[in-house]
């Protein structure tokens, strides 16, 4: 999120909330993108009900083996992408927002003390 923000705003301004939105649904569909594999292992593993599968690493390499790398291991990333992009742009960006209000209203002074 941090990197994403810096590229919107490379001169460090205060970003308005529309931009950390941004930055937010940004962040989320790249790490979306990039951890799809181990949510589908870790869905494989939760529902292998007779323990046929030792660990993760084996299961990606069997699925990357036998179902391809793209179309087996990145199965369902569209929809993996759509929660990541909106859940963490609802999520960060509010928090980022809502912790720099009080400073920003004068409600308490800056620095450490009113980090939350």
């Amino acid at each position: 999120y941090e990197p994403v923000k810096r590229l919107i705003s490379p001169n460090n301004d205060v970003l308005p909330l529309n931009k950390k939105i941004l930055a937010g649904a940004t962040s989320g569909a790249i790490g979306a993108f990039f951890t799809t594999p181990f949510d589908l292992a870790k869905v494989r593993l939760q529902t292998d009900l007779e323990r046929k599968l030792p660990n993760t690493f084996v299961l990606l390499y069997r699925i990357g083996r036998d179902e391809g790398i793209l179309r087996g291991l990145w199965r369902g990333v569209g929809p993996n992408i759509g929660r990541g992009t909106f859940t963490t742009a609802a999520q960060i960006p509010s928090y980022d927002h809502s912790k720099h209000f009080p400073v920003g209203t004068r409600l308490v002074s800056g620095g450490s003390t009113s980090t939350l």
